[in-house]
């Protein structure tokens, strides 16, 4: 955010896009966290971009063409602590839901963040497919609720995923959530909260969706619902990549199965 006559303006290359406060004339009083999220939706909504866009629109979505790419991926938290990544490969594709297991402390959660820019790599590159829309669910989904009632919350992206009430309704109808509502988001039980929350990110309508442990701690019948969910949205052509544990849910939903240990992947093979 920069002013008219900002020094920096020079440096503005290296960002993708702007957007300019001027002549605020509002009231002296604070600005809450959801007003000022809100603000910030709709100015990077209507913001121009500051570098020609890629050509073509949005990708075609094509069954098993590359959606997300990351080659030789090192990564480390600081330059004194040992590397997490350690030349990672690994492919995403088009209407494949890809699973990838292993110990804790292998890298899985890291290697989530890299590919979705959460994380920036020591050395490699993580490509994605002409303008694609990434989303990542972390392993806690109550980092996303920031509302008094889940369907305010529902509705917090709204300006900038560009949906209405008419779409949060239906996505609650869809995940059993349409009687919960007027419910505070962190009154909601385990299998509530992980389906309220993957209902939220599919609203902005990704094409690559990234899941931290999103069957961790449910029942065997959210389960099954979210098992039926990721298979409706592969055959859309979504792009799917989850990590987990449930070595009978990802035999259950995946197309693809990777290993991590000693954070490198060591196998990638189809499950079916």
């Amino acid at each position: 955010l920069i002013g008219e006559q900002d020094p920096f303006v020079a440096a503005l290359p290296a960002a993708t896009r702007i957007a300019q406060l001027t002549g605020y004339t509002g009231a002296d009083q604070p600005v809450t966290v959801r007003e000022g999220r809100a603000f910030l939706a709709r100015v990077l909504a209507e913001a121009p971009a500051l570098v020609p866009a890629e050509n073509g629109s949005a990708p075609g979505l094509a069954a098993g063409e590359v959606a997300l790419r990351a080659s030789d991926l090192w990564f480390r938290y600081d330059r004194s602590s040992p590397f997490v990544l350690r030349g990672v490969d690994v492919e995403v594709r088009f209407g494949r839901i890809h699973a990838l297991v292993g110990g804790n402390g292998s890298g899985k959660s890291t290697l989530l963040g890299a590919l979705a820019g959460v994380r920036k790599p020591e050395r490699g590159k993580v490509r994605k497919a002409g303008r694609a829309k990434v989303a990542l669910l972390a392993q806690d989904p109550k980092s996303l609720f920031v509302c008094d009632t889940l369907f305010d919350d529902l509705m917090e992206w709204q300006e900038y995923g560009g949906y209405g009430e008419a779409q949060v309704k239906a996505v609650m109808e869809r995940f059993g959530l349409e009687r919960l509502g007027a419910r505070h988001p962190y009154d909601l039980s385990g299998g509530e909260t992980q389906k309220a929350a993957l209902a939220k990110v599919l609203l902005l309508k990704p094409d690559v969706l990234l899941m931290d442990e999103p069957v961790k701690g449910i029942d065997a019948v959210t389960k099954r619902d979210v098992a039926q969910i990721l298979k409706e949205l592969a055959a859309t052509g979504t792009a799917i990549l989850f990590t987990a544990h449930d070595l009978e849910f990802v035999s259950q939903v995946a197309d693809v199965c990777s290993m991590m240990f000693g954070c490198e992947i060591t196998c990638t093979e189809g499950c079916h």
